[in-house]
């Protein structure tokens, strides 16, 4: 008797960013992009000439230079993956561009919930435009005139065994969208 074993095997390539596009100021600037990648290794391909991208264990940097002209600039960072392509969409506003810009864009709370403090930078009146679960977040102010605002945003506790994965976006007049990410730790109580 013989036996014959075949033994199949799959790449499994998987890849998540925290965001897929990304928007700057005029004056230019970093911003981090975490990312996790299973089943390969991050490659950069290309890149638009006016910014520098590096690539770290956990996370992407990428530095946009200053852009001196009143028109906005976009382009395509492409990665590849074990033979897949995956994208960053960046956009520059010009001199005289809408800008509206959130530091930190993404919070962590424990499961206890909290409050935290961003700052959020608008050239236009701005206000929250999305939350995803209104029940448990709130967000002070929720609207106000162009400037620069300490903006707090408040958790309450959760009471799932999960971690939750939460969201709050802003918008200027302008229409332009900026959106905090939010983790908050599982109860360890259950």
């Amino acid at each position: 008797m013989s036996w014959a074993i075949n033994i199949l095997t799959f790449n499994y390539v998987s890849v998540w960013f925290e965001y897929t596009s990304v928007q700057f100021v005029s004056s230019g600037g970093t911003k981090d992009v975490d990312y996790e990648v299973y089943g390969g290794t991050l490659t950069l391909v290309s890149k638009p000439s006016w910014l520098n991208v590096t690539i770290y264990s956990s996370y992407i940097s990428i530095t946009v230079s200053e852009n001196t002209s009143t028109d906005s600039r976009s382009g395509d960072i492409h990665f590849a993956v074990g033979g897949n392509d995956y994208y960053i969409s960046v956009m520059q506003v010009g001199i005289s561009g809408s800008v509206l810009t959130v530091n930190p864009s993404s919070l962590d709370y424990s499961w206890e919930g909290g409050s935290q403090v961003i700052t959020l930078e608008s050239s236009s009146d701005w206000n929250v435009k999305f939350i995803s679960d209104p029940a448990r977040i709130t967000v002070s102010p929720s609207s106000q005139d162009a400037g620069t605002y300490s903006v707090i945003i408040s958790l309450t506790q959760n009471d799932s065994t999960l971690i939750l994965l939460e969201s709050v976006v802003f918008e200027n007049s302008d229409g332009v969208e900026e959106g905090v990410s939010i983790a908050q730790d599982k109860n360890p109580i259950g």
